[in-house]
């Protein structure tokens, strides 16, 4: 069973998942630019509060009642940008990112608005993954800021 639930940024459970994302997500992307991620546990601490303070919208992925990813988005100028989508290790390349993102494009009412994307530029694999969905313009993102 699959289920995609929103998730309460005030909950510390929830918000506990997000960072756990975030922190995996960072890890995966230190084999793109490892200077860019060396310090991404102290600026986590920073991360948490800048989620809790912007009107961010989180959603996890759930298989058999087991939280195996999150996605991330923020509506801004009319436009739904998706800015984090993670999917633990075990569970990529068997659909579930592809679920997240439908799931956000036709479920959320951001049907016929703009929908953007922001990825690494050096992540290639996730650039494609978007592309597959018809995105053209995949914006380069530096999520770790100092």
């Amino acid at each position: 069973m699959i289920d995609v639930t929103e998730l309460n940024l005030k909950n510390e459970e929830d918000l506990d998942f997000v960072m756990e994302c975030w922190h995996k997500d960072c890890v995966y992307h230190s084999q793109f630019d490892p200077e860019l991620y060396k310090d991404y546990l102290e600026v986590g601490k920073s991360h948490k509060k800048f989620i809790q303070e912007n009107p961010f919208k989180f959603f996890s992925l759930e298989v058999n009642r087991q939280r195996v990813g999150d996605i991330g988005v923020v509506v801004k100028d009319n436009v739904l940008w998706i800015n984090d989508m993670f999917v633990f290790e075990g569970y990529r390349g068997k659909g579930y990112g592809k679920y997240l993102v439908l799931y956000v494009i036709l479920n959320l009412n951001w049907r016929g608005k703009p929908v953007k994307v922001k990825a690494h530029y050096k992540n290639l694999r996730t650039i494609k993954f978007y592309k597959s969905f018809g995105f053209m313009d995949v914006l380069p993102t530096n999520p770790v800021k100092k």
